[in-house]
């Protein structure tokens, strides 16, 4: 029996993505607010990744139709995304151990499939929850909840890593511990001040966490 469940979080934990998103965010803005004088806002765009995308522009108030565009450079660019140095052998070091590893992201499961596979890592996670398939997006608990279920693993033993606020707050609305990174989306400073259980700056810091929680 798998003794922990480890989730992790996409765009800022996994791969390094953030080039491509500005890059999908900003021709959309312009392709859809042609009339707009001001500044694209991608400051605020980017405080909300982890989120749906359709929930991020929502709440932007931005058009919906953005959305689409989005989502058709990220997968036209998808090959420059690449893996965090160093993450593929910590996931590696979790999936020895034979612990229950997992993905929840606010992307849909297009653009994940093609960006794990073009990673070759996909083999390496027992489930993989995408933003199109659970009724509510982070920080809803849903794409959690979605692996306790499957894992059968106590949320005492369950982790979510990620790498910003909605992340956080993912992790408390399902009653399980959050492990935040700065090397993604967030800063230290904006994370600390969401209060995770754990925060670390590197993925060296990351796998010595999971070492000292006795997970490695």
């Amino acid at each position: 029996m798998k003794k922990y469940c480890i989730i992790f979080d996409l765009d800022g934990v996994i791969v390094d993505s953030k080039q491509v998103i500005r890059e999908a965010f900003l021709s959309a803005y312009e392709q859809v607010m042609v009339n707009s004088i001001d500044m694209p806002p991608f400051d605020i765009f980017i405080s909300k990744i982890g989120m749906r995308l359709e929930d991020i522009l929502h709440e932007m108030e931005l058009p919906a139709k953005m959305a689409p565009i989005i989502k058709q450079i990220t997968i036209d660019f998808s090959s420059q995304i690449k893996l965090f140095p160093g993450i593929k052998k910590t996931i590696q070091l979790l999936y020895d151990k034979r612990h229950y590893i997992g993905i929840a992201t606010g992307k849909d499961r297009a653009r994940v499939e093609k960006i794990l596979r073009e990673q070759c890592i996909t083999v390496l996670f027992d489930k993989i929850v995408c933003s199109d398939e659970v009724i509510s997006g982070k920080p809803h608990p849903d794409s959690i909840e979605k692996h306790i279920a499957k894992s059968n693993i106590p949320k005492d033993n369950t982790y979510f890593v990620g790498d910003s606020i909605i992340d956080i707050q993912c992790a408390r609305n399902a009653d399980v511990k959050s492990i935040a990174v700065s090397y993604g989306f967030g800063s230290t400073t904006e994370l600390q001040s969401a209060s995770p259980n754990y925060l670390v700056e590197n993925i060296s810091e990351l796998e010595k966490l999971f070492k000292k929680i006795s997970i490695l």
